[in-house]
């Protein structure tokens, strides 16, 4: 590969990592935090593959081309062989997509991390954000955790929580039941671990789709097993729009 093309193969790459940078498509795969990292990676790497190219076009113009440049026809359509290490990176960009059913289903087998949260008082938080009225909103993590301490059991089972993941089909295709789902992640999405509840709901209520995000009103169900997910009642479910920052993050 002569110079111009490593050089706009590599300003290719900083390209896209600075475009998902700059846009949400970065949170489908890194963390927030993670932005002025890509971001500036991005921007090293694009300026080095311009200034690659740039003095490989000032070589060909002062006729200082290499060796390479009196290789057989054969042989060039070999160095054009690099340029498809593009296909993958520009087709994640393109069609960008959060982890979602399909991983679950196919993750390593696992006991979903449930860290107890002690120190948390859930009633306190959950009465502050009732004040406005409506049912209060718990990220999926968080009320896994506080479901596994005993001062919170009663709270949980008797007050109304709102609770946002999308749907994962019941793995015992026991009927009016689905998982809420979603992902928690601590650098990326290479290292996410599906959270779910066990959610009942009422014969009345239709169960969306596959993968489809709602928010589910929900409170704990007595009485608390070991079980690996949680066992939930819902009162209503709602579909909702995919949110930006679709993991929950540790």
């Amino acid at each position: 590969m002569n110079p111009i093309n490593r050089g706009l193969v590599v300003a290719a790459v900083g390209g896209i990592a600075l475009q998902l940078g700059l846009t949400d498509g970065m949170l489908h795969f890194l963390r927030p935090g993670m932005r002025p990292y890509l971001v500036s990676a991005g921007a090293i790497l694009l300026a080095l593959g311009l200034l690659v190219a740039a003095g490989g076009w000032r070589s060909q113009a002062r006729g200082d081309a290499d060796a390479d440049a009196d290789h057989d026809h054969d042989h060039s359509h070999s160095m054009r062989v690099p340029w498809l290490l593009l296909i993958p990176v520009v087709v994640g960009v393109l069609a960008p997509s959060a982890l979602d059913s399909y991983s679950v289903a196919r993750a390593t087998p696992y006991q979903q991390r449930q860290y107890p949260l002690a120190s948390f008082n859930v009633e306190q938080y959950l009465r502050a954000q009732a004040i406005a009225g409506g049912e209060p909103d718990l990220p999926l993590s968080d009320y896994l955790g506080t479901s596994r301490v005993h001062s919170n059991v009663r709270y949980l089972a008797t007050h109304n929580v709102r609770v946002l993941g999308f749907v994962t089909p019941d793995d015992q295709r026991r009927p009016h039941r689905f998982l809420l789902t979603r992902f928690r992640i601590s650098c990326c999405a290479a290292d996410a671990v599906p959270l779910q509840l066990s959610v009942v709901v009422p014969n009345r209520v239709r169960i969306p789709a596959r993968n489809h995000w709602v928010e589910v009103v929900i409170r704990l169900a007595l009485p608390v097993t070991r079980a690996v997910w949680p066992t939930v009642d819902a009162s209503a479910v709602r579909s909702v729009d995919k949110p930006s920052k679709p993991y929950d993050y540790m």
